[in-house]
């Protein structure tokens, strides 16, 4: 596992960022920047690399291995949150949307405390997890639902395809029920039908002016 320009802020705010299935870290560069640039972010920008082949062939193992970096994410974010001035503007892409969940579910359970209360915000873009074992992680973490903002896209056809691959069961980035979602607590943004340049429609909020806006009034700086 990797993590670039991982640096002290000097107390300013960090952006990190988790790529998702697919993706190799020249990729989640490009969109950590795109989203940094556009959202008119300030503070440092992270980008956290696990171990993805890069294949669309390799769905099992990449998601085999977003579970398996859970622990170095979890380490990593109890970094960035020293120190404490240090506040936290997590996002995660498609499977790294799991990823992100499990290392928050890690850290409260071992109760580091002080990371937790370092963020800000969590935002997942097109989230590759089961509806039911998000609501379960959500309770698992020692941060209010409403910190979580979740952008969904239920024309998403890669999150229909992974719905297949694990049993039917549909993910939260494409969830037909919206209305589930908002009653966990958490921000929903619902960009079905927007015009996007990703023809799967997977990654929408690369082109989407309405949730770029939303960013650059939620970043707080």
């Amino acid at each position: 596992m990797r993590d670039a320009a991982l640096t002290s802020s000097g107390g300013m705010g960090v952006s990190l960022f988790v790529h998702g299935y697919n993706n190799t870290f020249a990729e989640s560069l490009f969109r950590l920047a795109q989203l940094h640039h556009d959202a008119d972010q300030t503070g440092a920008a992270i980008a956290f690399q696990w171990a993805s082949l890069g294949d669309p062939r390799a769905y099992v193992h990449d998601r085999d291995s977003a579970l398996h970096a859970r622990q170095t994410l979890a380490a990593t974010i109890e970094r960035l949150s020293q120190p404490s001035p240090n506040r936290l503007r997590l996002g995660a892409h498609s499977m790294g949307s799991l990823l992100l969940m499990e290392a928050l579910v890690r850290l409260s359970l071992e109760g580091k405390s002080s990371s937790i209360r370092a963020i800000d915000e969590v935002v997942l873009i097109s989230p590759d997890i089961d509806l039911g074992l998000f609501a379960q992680q959500l309770a698992e973490i020692d941060l209010p639902p409403s910190r979580f903002s979740v952008v969904i896209n239920r024309e998403d056809r890669l999150l229909r395809l992974s719905s297949a691959i694990s049993g039917g069961n549909a993910r939260v980035g494409a969830s037909p029920d919206v209305a589930a979602l908002r009653n966990l607590g958490v921000q929903v943004f619902d960009l079905t039908g927007l015009e996007d340049g990703d023809r799967p429609g997977h990654f929408l909020p690369a082109t989407s002016p309405l949730l770029l806006s939303i960013m650059r009034t939620n970043s707080g700086d």
